[in-house]
C-alpha cells in the first residue's frame, strides 16, 4: 500500500476574511448584551432599593437606566410603569382640592401606566363623583377598583364606602332606582358595613316607597351598628308610615338615648306621641326640641297643634305666630295661625291669616274653605260663597267645600240654589259618607224641599256616625214630631231629650221640647222647658209667643197676665 505523496498533502482550510469578521462582532454584541443585561439587572435591583426606600424619583432614573440597558427587560418596564403610575397618583391625590381636572388627568396617567391600579381607580371615582357629579364615570371607575389587583385584591370596604357616596349622589341627581343598585353592591361588598344598609333602606322608603323592604334594611344597620342613632330615627319614620306607632316612638325614644341632643328625634317622637293621643308627651317633646333649637319652624308649629289639642288655643296662637315670625312664607302656619284664630272666636285675625296663606298659595283648597266658612261666621254669604267655589275650582273633590257649599245655599235660598245644594250636599255625602255634619246638611236639605222620608233617613244616617250630635238629635226629633204618629212622637220626645241633656244651654233645644210635651198633653213640664229656653235665651221671639199661648190655654188670671205680656 501506498502511502501519500508530498503533492497530495491537504493544506489547512483558511476562512474568507468576512466571516472572521462577523463571527468577531457576534461575539462582541453577545458580550455586550451580556454585559447590558447585567447592567439592567444591576439597575433594576437598585431601583427596588429605592423603592423599598420610598424615593420614587431615584427608583424611576434606576428603571429607566435598566431599560436603557436591556429594552425587552420586562420587570424593569412593569417596575417603571409602576412607579411612574405612583407618582402621576400621589400628585393627583395632591391637586384633588386645588385643580380637579388636573387629578383626573394625573389619575388617568397613572392608570395608563398600571392599570390595575385599583386605588386609583378609586381615586378617580371619588373626585368624578363628589368633585365634577360625573357619576356615570365615577360608576365605572368604583366597579373597576373592584377587580383584584396584581399582587392583591383592594379594599372592598373602601370601594363599598365609595359606592355609598356615589349611591348620595345619585340621590341628589333622582336616580333613585341607580341609587338603590349601588347601596345594594356597597352591601354586597361589605356585607358589615352599616351605612350600605342605611342608605339602602333611605331609598327604598323614602324614595321608591317599599317599606317592608326599608325597614328590614334599617333593621340590619343597627343590627350591625346598635348605636346608630340615624337609623333608629329613620326605622321610626319607616314604621309611623307604615302604621305602627308604638314601634316608630320606640325607635325614637332610643334615637334620643343614644343623642339627647338629636333635634329631628326629639321632634319626631312629639309627632308620633301626638298621633298616639299622647299630648303632654307631644307639648314636652316638641319644647325639647326647641331647647336645644329655638329657630325650628316646623317645630314651633307642631307644637302649636299639640297645643290646640290640648285646649290651650292662646298657647297654640303664640306657637304658629312665632313660626311665621321665623318664616314669613310658610303657608301652613299661616293656615294653621287662622284656625286657632278662629277657635279663640278672632273671626277678623283668622281671616287675615287665611288671606295671607292663600297669597303664598292661591290654589290651597283647605285654606279657602276655611276662609269661606270664617266669612260666612263674619255674615259675608257673598264672600263665603266666592270662597268655597274658589276652594272647589283648586280642588273638585274636596269634599267638606262640597257640602259647607251646598249648606250655604240652602240658607240663601231660591230655587236654583237650592237645586244646586241638593247636587253638592249628595257629591260631598258620597266622597265623604263619614261627614255626620254633611249628612245631617243633606237631610236639612230634602226636609226644606218637603221630602221629609228621605230628610229623616239622611238624619238616621248622621246619627249612625255620631250619635251624640245635638243638632242632629233635635232636628231629628222635630221632623218625627212633624210627621206625627204615636211611635213618632215618642221617639221624638226621647230624641229631643238626649240633645237637652248634652245641650242644657240651647234654647232650640229646649223650646222644641217643650212644643213636644204640649202636643203630649204634658202642660206644666212644657211650661218649665219654655222658661228654661228663656234663660237662655230671654229675648227669643218664638219661645216667648210659645210660652204666651201656652199660659193661655193653662188659664188662671196670673196666667193670663203674664202671657199678653209676653206676646206684647
Amino acid at each position: 500500500m501506498r502511502g501519500p505523496t508530498p503533492s497530495s498533502k491537504r493544506k489547512r482550510r483558511q476562512e474568507p476574511t468576512s466571516t472572521c469578521k462577523k463571527r468577531v462582532i457576534r461575539q462582541k454584541e453577545e458580550a455586550a448584551a451580556e454585559a447590558s443585561k447585567a447592567a439592567a439587572t444591576a439597575q433594576y435591583n437598585l431601583g427596588l432599593a429605592h423603592l423599598d426606600k420610598g424615593d420614587l424619583d431615584a427608583a424611576i432614573s434606576a428603571y429607566k437606566r435598566a431599560a436603557d440597558f436591556d429594552p425587552v427587560h420586562a420587570d424593569a418596564h412593569f417596575e417603571l410603569g409602576h412607579a411612574l403610575g405612583e407618582i402621576h397618583f400621589k400628585m393627583g391625590r395632591e391637586l384633588e382640592s386645588d385643580d380637579v381636572d388636573a387629578a383626573v388627568t394625573a389619575y388617568r396617567r397613572a392608570l395608563g401606566f398600571h392599570p390595575k391600579n385599583a386605588d386609583a381607580h378609586f381615586r378617580l371615582g371619588y373626585v368624578l363623583s363628589a368633585k365634577k357629579g360625573d357619576l356615570a364615570a365615577a360608576e365605572t371607575s368604583y366597579r373597576r377598583a373592584t377587580v383584584p389587583a396584581e399582587g392583591g385584591a383592594p379594599d372592598a370596604d373602601a370601594v363599598a364606602k365609595a359606592l355609598v357616596r356615589l349611591g348620595r349622589k345619585s340621590i341628589d341627581a333622582g336616580r333613585h332606582e341607580k341609587a338603590r343598585a349601588w347601596y345594594a353592591d356597597a352591601a354586597g361588598l361589605a356585607p358589615g358595613l352599616a351605612t350600605a344598609h342605611f342608605g339602602l333602606g333611605y331609598v327604598l322608603g323614602e324614595k321608591l316607597g317599599r317599606l317592608e323592604d326599608c325597614i328590614a334594611a334599617y333593621r340590619k344597620a343597627i343590627e350591625l351598628d346598635p348605636e346608630y342613632a340615624d337609623a333608629h330615627l329613620n326605622l321610626g319614620v319607616a314604621l309611623k308610615a307604615q302604621g305602627d306607632l308604638a314601634g316608630a316612638v320606640a325607635s325614637y325614644r332610643r334615637a334620643v338615648e343614644l343623642d339627647p341632643k338629636y333635634v329631628l328625634a326629639h321632634h319626631n317622637l312629639g309627632v308620633a306621641l301626638q298621633a298616639q293621643g299622647d299630648l303632654a308627651g307631644a307639648v314636652a317633646s316638641s319644647r325639647r326640641a326647641l331647647e336645644l333649637e329655638p329657630e325650628y319652624t316646623v317645630a314651633h308649629l307642631k307644637l302649636g297643634a299639640a297645643l290646640k289639642a290640648q285646649g290651650d288655643l292662646a298657647g297654640a296662637v303664640a306657637s304658629y305666630r312665632r313660626a311665621v315670625e321665623l318664616d314669613p312664607k310658610y303657608v301652613l302656619a299661616h293656615h294653621n295661625l287662622g284656625v286657632a284664630l278662629q277657635a279663640q272666636g278672632d273671626l277678623a285675625g283668622a281671616v287675615t291669616s287665611y288671606r295671607r296663606a292663600l297669597d303664598l298659595n292661591p290654589e290651597h283648597a283647605v285654606a279657602r274653605n276655611n276662609l269661606g266658612i270664617a266669612l260666612r261666621a263674619q255674615g259675608d254669604l257673598p264672600g263665603a260663597e266666592a270662597a268655597y267655589r274658589r276652594a272647589l275650582e283648586a280642588q273638585p273633590d274636596h269634599a267638606d267645600a262640597l257640602g259647607k257649599l251646598g249648606d250655604l245655599l240652602r240658607e240663601r235660598g231660591g230655587a236654583a240654589r237650592l237645586r244646586e245644594a241638593e247636587d253638592l250636599l249628595r257629591r260631598s255625602v258620597a266622597l265623604d259618607p263619614g261627614n255626620s255634619i254633611t249628612t245631617h246638611n243633606l237631610g236639612s236639605m230634602l226636609w226644606q224641599k218637603g221630602d221629609l222620608a228621605e230628610a229623616e233617613r239622611m238624619y238616621r244616617k248622621a246619627l249612625e256616625v255620631q250619635p251624640d250630635d245635638v243638632d242632629t238629635l233635635r232636628n231629628l226629633g222635630n221632623l218625627l214630631r212633624l210627621r206625627g204618629g204615636a211611635a213618632r212622637l215618642i221617639e221624638a220626645e226621647d230624641l229631643v231629650r238626649r240633645a237637652v241633656a248634652l245641650d242644657p244651654g240651647d234654647a232650640i233645644t229646649a223650646n222644641i221640647l217643650a212644643v213636644l210635651l204640649k202636643q203630649k198633653g204634658d202642660l206644666e213640664e212644657a211650661e218649665r222647658m219654655y222658661r228654661k229656653a228663656l234663660e237662655v235665651q230671654p229675648d227669643d221671639v218664638d219661645t216667648l209667643r210659645n210660652l204666651g199661648n201656652l199660659l193661655r190655654l193653662r188659664g188662671g188670671a196670673a196666667r193670663l197676665i203674664e202671657a199678653e205680656d209676653l206676646v206684647r
